[in-house]
């Protein structure tokens, strides 16, 4: 039984020298705390959105294409792309040809799938097309209605020229065939 002890006290020694309390470090300043500048998107964005809020169009179109120009490529330009594309899509923002309102979904849509909006800028180009048909479509009614009206107010116009013609005709008549007195001498 000698021969257990030694064992059981190295067993014992072994088991507390494996056990380590950590002793505490030493006193570290705090890590600096870096206030990251905002992004410049950010302050684009804003501006942007301040100005379409104003109904200045053109120039929130302007702040964004500036930032696109200067990032090109990444995250924040392609977002400064795609939203330019839903300025121009507005109907409010003034466009002078029908097709800039798709130009920036089409050269957007170009990137492929991979762009971050790929598929609301495919959607929002369906909306737009859709609009654009039935814009036409309305405009050519509207079209046909105003040259229906026009052709009627002119029908209108020869019917009232012609029965007041007719009226000085039966005028005329009427007056040549009233017996005159006797010493009337006008024919009229």
């Amino acid at each position: 039984m000698k021969r257990r002890h030694p064992l059981l006290v190295v067993f014992l020694l072994s088991g507390c020298l494996g056990r380590r309390v950590p002793v505490p470090e030493p006193d570290r300043p705090p890590p600096e705390i870096s206030i990251a500048e905002p992004s410049p998107w950010v302050g684009a964005a804003e501006e942007a959105r301040r100005l379409m809020q104003q109904g200045m169009y053109r120039e929130a179109d302007e702040v964004l294409s500036n930032f696109g120009l200067r990032f090109p490529g990444t995250a924040d330009g392609l977002e400064s792309d795609f939203l330019r594309a839903m300025l121009r899509a507005d109907s409010q923002f003034p466009v002078t040809n029908p097709r800039e309102r798709t130009m920036l979904l089409d050269s957007y849509l170009a990137l492929g799938p991979s762009a971050p909006r790929f598929a609301e800028a495919r959607a929002l180009r369906s909306v737009i097309l859709r609009s654009e048909a039935d814009r036409q479509v309305s405009d050519s009614a509207r079209g046909a209605a105003e040259a229906r009206v026009k052709a009627r107010d002119e029908e209108i116009r020869r019917l009232t020229d012609e029965l007041l013609k007719a009226n000085t005709e039966l005028e005329r008549i009427r007056r040549r065939l009233t017996p005159r007195a006797p010493g009337d001498t006008i024919r009229r």
